[in-house]
């Protein structure tokens, strides 16, 4: 019984496309996020978009590269914005709490699923439905 849910569970993470909730349906501005992460970034998804246009040894290590320093980059800078914001928990504790809370909660939801029959489910309803009956 378990075996069998458990399978069919793993069968829906497969298909079920899953999306970052954000608000007001703009993306979430990291507050971390500064103009030269924001350039590495685009550098980054260049690089990788330039190796799935021609997929060589060089493109795939430049693209290793790139991402490589974008990660490091967005670690430091998310390490320096920690360090602010629990350095200041005497005095502004709001933003310690308010990036706790922001960090601690999943958001994710789930996308209008194909029916079957061509159509898209447009309400939570009935994508629940089609979940059930799979």
């Amino acid at each position: 019984m378990w075996n069998e849910l458990h399978d069919k569970l793993q069968s829906f993470n497969a298909v079920v496309p899953t999306v970052a909730v954000h608000s007001n349906g703009r993306p979430v501005k990291l507050p971390w996020g500064t103009s030269k992460l924001k350039r590495l970034k685009v550098k980054k998804d260049k690089a990788w978009s330039d190796f799935d246009k021609n997929p060589t040894l060089i493109n795939f290590n430049n693209a290793i590269d790139r991402e490589e320093l974008y990660d490091q980059e967005h670690i430091r800078l998310r390490m320096n914005y920690e360090k602010k914001i629990t350095s200041n928990l005497k005095t502004n504790c709001k933003s310690f709490y308010s990036y706790l809370r922001n960090n601690r909660e999943a958001k994710t939801c789930i996308r209008n699923l194909d029916k079957g029959d061509g159509s898209r489910s447009t309400n939570p309803k009935e994508s629940a439905e089609i979940l059930a009956s799979a």
